[in-house]
């Protein structure tokens, strides 16, 4: 889901550059062309709109489900999915007998549909006569101490007729210390009078339990994350207020999806800075930092000062070229990321990604 906040530049800058120790970069592996490919695929498997993953409960489980039609689908065939509700945090409370449980259907040039069913006493559920396509996608859903858990999103193999959609719930954690980002990458043009910034976290969970406060945000949401960004920063990207909000005047990011262990969490944000011909540009972090951090920045002839950003050389990206920085860090929350840029702005036609 997190792949529909992202812009295709971002897309292009994450598939070259590669994520942490999640993911390596293929840069040297694949031409041009074909990370352009993987992007554009890729943006095929977004889930968009799908404000309901972060929604309250009574958004959740106050609709009744939908009817699902195959009229458009390349296949008519139906099937069965099934699935088990299953506590992954260590001395946590055993799932609890009749959780909802909702399906979301995407079926190809539909409208996603969901179904709703209940867990039983073991946790287990199932869903019958469901439409399978080879092309649709299907995961599960629940409700665990106010916060949505999910099953993986799968795409059933041609000619399946029963999948398997378990889920894991886990119980809360409020402290910090259990979130690191492991990587980073920041993408700078210098365009008009602003530095416009793409900027991507990979935010890792450390622990056995789903990161997540009790403090509410204004879009009636938990907080989870606080990301801040450099001062002077004005956030152009985001809109997405079931997930995010920003507290403008003290630059901060503010993310409401739990933080759910052993997967990606990722957070892109876009925002300018206002810039002449220098800046100091300064971010501190609020979350240890143990991974790579990259900076690509355009034009090719911008000067940058830096003792955690190291000289990579010319990196092309798309059809844009890029002076790239980089190094490995391990920092503590309070740290500062910084960097010093001196060089000409370019016109807003000549805007990259």
């Amino acid at each position: 889901a997190a792949i529909s906040t992202l812009s295709d530049a971002v897309l292009v800058t994450t598939i070259t550059e590669g994520i942490g120790d999640g993911m390596p970069g293929f840069a040297e592996d694949l031409t041009q062309d074909q990370i352009q490919d993987v992007a554009k695929y890729a943006r095929t498997l977004a889930l968009r709109g799908l404000e309901v993953f972060n929604a309250p409960a009574a958004q959740v489980t106050a609709e009744p489900p939908a009817p699902i039609s195959t009229a458009d689908s390349d296949s008519a065939s139906t099937g069965t999915i099934t699935g088990r509700v299953t506590q992954g945090s260590a001395g946590g409370s055993a799932p609890p007998a009749g959780a909802p449980i909702t399906l979301f259907v995407f079926l190809p040039n539909q409208t996603p549909q969901q179904l709703t069913a209940t867990a039983g006493e073991d946790g287990e559920f199932r869903f019958e006569g469901v439409p399978f396509d080879s092309q649709g996608q299907y995961v599960t859903t629940t409700l665990y101490r106010d916060r949505i858990f999910t099953s993986t999103l799968i795409t059933p193999e041609p000619g399946a007729g029963a999948l398997d959609l378990p889920i894991t719930i886990y119980e809360l954690t409020e402290d910090p210390a259990v979130i690191e980002i492991a990587g980073m990458v920041t993408q700078v043009s210098l365009i008009g009078d602003s530095l416009e910034v793409v900027q991507v976290f990979n935010v890792r969970n450390t622990s056995d339990r789903a990161f997540s406060t009790g403090q509410i945000a204004s879009n009636g949401q938990p907080i989870s994350l606080v990301l801040s960004l450099p001062p002077g920063a004005l956030v152009i990207g985001n809109d997405d207020n079931s997930r995010y909000v920003i507290i403008a005047d003290q630059y901060l990011l503010i993310d409401t999806a739990p933080v759910v262990p052993g997967e990606e969490h990722i957070v892109q944000v876009v925002y300018a800075i206002p810039y002449t011909d220098s800046a100091i540009v300064e971010q501190r972090l609020n979350y240890a930092f143990n991974g790579v951090a990259r900076l690509l920045v355009y034009p090719t002839d911008t000067s940058i000062q830096s003792v955690q950003y190291e000289p990579l050389g010319l990196q092309t990206l798309g059809q844009s070229s890029f002076q790239a920085y980089g190094g490995t860090l391990a920092l503590q929350p309070g740290d500062v990321l910084r960097y010093d840029i001196t060089g000409a702005t370019r016109d807003s036609t000549s805007r990259t990604g």
